[in-house]
């Protein structure tokens, strides 16, 4: 999942990769169903259909348009498109990814038939990860592993990491669904801060987007009146 969404994040801008991330509420609901036996509402399904159509709003705002610019060459287009679907290919492989793997790990965390703690199970996914990447790192520099590394490549691992354990805490504790909700916020803040520091798409269609996006997972956590009552 982490190198599909460096590849996604080479080909894509910030928020583009963002909102489609968003699809994971869509995955991590249908292998819900699958996996745990789930019964979602009708209600809930409307709310991942209108987070598809958002999700394909800013997709195709985001996409080369179909014939070149004016200052480029039909060649360089052809790249950009490539680059593109690439980016889209290694962004919904990682949506699959991680609603399976949501999903697997609340199973496996709330089972009742085994005693290990978050820590553990976090521990074990280390283990595995040092594993697959290890080997890379050693064929990219193989004399020096740790080239390139700095105070910034620092904090970013240890950002990812105290979020991998918030990950596993809110899963335990409450759901995989709620998870993914809970990261839906960072929609509008990536978005304004890929405008602002990478000079990323800031238009309409994509705000509309987003802002649908943001509404269907919403209305997904609403249990609705009947629930209530």
């Amino acid at each position: 999942m982490n190198i599909l969404g460096f590849v996604a994040l080479g080909h894509l801008d910030a928020s583009t990769f963002s909102i489609v991330a968003q699809m994971k509420v869509f995955t991590t609901a249908i292998f819900s169903v699958f996996i745990l036996g789930r019964n979602l509402p009708a209600r809930k399904w409307r709310a991942l259909a209108t987070l598809t159509l958002g999700v394909v709003l800013i997709s195709n705002e985001a996409m080369p348009r179909s014939q070149p610019g004016p200052n480029e060459t039909r060649r360089d287009h052809e790249h950009r498109y490539r680059s593109f679907m690439i980016g889209m290919a290694a962004s919904f492989g990682d949506v699959v990814l991680s609603g399976f793997v949501s999903i697997y790990f609340e199973m496996v965390l709330k089972s009742k038939t085994e005693t290990f703690s978050v820590w553990d199970r976090n521990l074990q996914l280390a283990f595995w990860s040092s594993l697959i990447y290890a080997p890379i790192m050693m064929y990219d520099n193989p004399t020096d592993p740790f080239q390139g590394w700095s105070v910034a490549t620092l904090g970013c691992a240890a950002v990812g990491a105290l979020g991998g354990v918030l990950v596993a805490l809110s899963i335990k504790y409450t759901d995989s669904i709620m998870k993914t909700i809970a990261t839906t916020g960072s929609i509008v803040l990536t978005t304004v801060l890929n405008a602002a520091f990478l000079s990323g798409p800031f238009t309409l269609p994509i705000w509309a987007g987003g802002l649908v996006v943001v509404v269907s997972v919403f209305n997904y956590n609403d249990n609705g009146e009947v629930d209530r009552g």
